[in-house]
C-alpha cells in the first residue's frame, strides 16, 4: 500500500496540522485564522454547538512524533518492546513527556501514555517455542523488532535492517523478492524474536505488562499474534486468553 498523492517526507508537518487545527478549532469561541504548514483556515468555524470531546492521541515513537504530541495531542501510544524494550526504557520516555508537558504549560496528568505490546500468548510452552523458532514471527521480528534497526546493537544484537530502515516508508512486501525474505529471516534470529515478543502464559504476560503500567503506561493494548500460526481450533480461543489478559491488569 503507498500513500497515493501524499508525500511521505510532508507526513509530520500534515500531522502537526491536523493536531494543531483541531485544538485550535475546537477551543475557538467563534471563527478563526490558522496557517498551517500545508493547511490554512481563514475564518473557520465549527459553530458553538459542541458533542463531547474527542480525545486525540498520537500513535508512534519517534522524536518529532512526541514533540507534537505533548504540544497538541491528549496522549501517546507506542509499541513496546519494539520502541521501549524494557520498562526502565519506558519510564524514562514516560518522565521525559512529562517533563516536556510541564514545560509547555501542559497538566501531565491529563496526559495518557498507552503501550501496545507485541505478544504471543499461549499456555503450552511447547506452542511457544515453535512460535519463536516460526519464519512469519522471526519476519515481524526482524521488521518490527526494533523499529530502528539501531536499537539493537546495545542489547548485542546485529540489526536485521540497515541503519535509517522503517516500516512505515521502507516496508513494501508486494516487491520483496523470496531472496530478500530469506535473507531477512537469516539475519533474523531466535534471540530477535525472543526479545521483540512479550511471550507466555495469559499470567505471565499480564505480570511482564504490569512493569509497564508501573512504569507509566495508563492504557494498554494486547497484540496477540499468535493466532497467525495456530490451527484454526485452537486460534478460536486466543480472544480467551487476551481477555484473561487484560482482566488481570485490570
Amino acid at each position: 500500500v503507498r500513500p497515493y498523492g501524499w508525500k511521505r517526507s510532508e507526513g509530520l508537518a500534515r500531522l502537526e496540522d491536523q493536531l494543531r487545527s483541531f485544538r485550535a478549532l475546537w477551543e475557538a469561541e467563534g471563527p478563526i485564522d490558522l496557517e498551517g504548514n500545508h493547511w490554512t483556515f481563514k475564518q473557520a468555524w465549527m459553530g458553538s454547538a459542541r458533542p463531547p470531546r474527542p480525545s486525540i492521541w498520537a500513535l508512534g515513537g519517534g522524536p518529532k512524533l512526541f514533540d507534537l504530541a505533548t504540544t497538541y495531542a491528549d496522549g501517546i501510544a507506542t509499541i513496546v518492546p519494539c520502541v521501549a524494550p524494557d520498562p526502565e526504557a519506558w519510564a524514562g520516555t514516560v518522565a521525559r513527556l512529562r517533563e516536556d508537558l510541564e514545560r509547555k504549560g501542559r497538566d501531565p496528568e491529563a496526559f495518557q501514555f498507552g503501550i501496545w505490546f507485541m505478544a504471543l500468548v499461549h499456555e503450552d510452552e511447547a506452542v511457544l517455542d515453535r512460535a519463536l523458532d516460526n519464519e512469519l514471527m522471526r519476519f515481524l521480528a526482524g521488521v518490527f523488532g526494533r523499529l530502528d534497526p539501531s536499537a539493537w546493537e546495545p542489547e548485542g544484537l546485529e540489526p536485521p535492517m540497515p541503519p535509517g530502515w522503517h516500516y512505515s516508508t521502507k516496508l513494501l512486501p508486494i516487491e520483496w523478492t523470496d531472496e530478500e525474505t530469506y535473507g531477512l529471516l537469516h539475519r533474523t534470529t531466535r534471540e530477535h524474536a525472543e526479545k521483540s515478543f512479550v511471550y507466555g502464559t495469559p499470567a505471565a504476560v499480564a505480570d511482564e505488562v504490569q512493569t509497564y503500567v508501573e512504569a507509566g503506561a495508563t492504557w494498554v493494548s494486547v497484540c496477540d499474534m499468535s493466532p497467525l500460526i495456530l490451527d484454526p481450533a485452537d486460534a478460536q480461543h486466543a480472544m480467551a486468553r487476551n481477555i484473561e489478559v487484560c482482566a488481570r491488569l485490570k
